[in-house]
């Protein structure tokens, strides 16, 4: 049975879906606090409310992208285009793997 046949019939295995969250190699997934529910962290196409507090970053940040992007960001900088956010990570290696 597909992760996919799982989630979609009504009372989905809790054990499912906290692998499905646990195994998003991006971390895209989040499970509502009592288990039940799983949601997208990022890439809502309406704006979401995820309850995330605020915090200082690191003093240092990157942005991972593809190269054709490259021009256009030294030129304008760095904007959300058809997103809601810019995504920024703490270390080159999540930037390379989300970018």
């Amino acid at each position: 049975m597909s992760v996919r046949a799982s989630l979609s019939r009504e009372g989905a295995d809790p054990a499912l879906l906290e692998q499905v969250v646990a195994d998003s190699e991006k971390q895209r997934f989040e499970l509502s606090p009592d288990g039940t529910h799983i949601r997208a962290r990022q890439g809502h196409s309406i704006g979401v409310d995820l309850g995330w507090s605020i915090a200082t970053p690191p003093e240092t940040l990157y942005h991972g992208t593809v190269d054709r992007s490259l021009e256009a960001i030294f030129a304008e900088g760095l904007k959300p285009m058809a997103r809601h956010h810019v995504h920024l990570s703490a270390d080159v290696e999540t930037a390379a793997r989300v970018g």
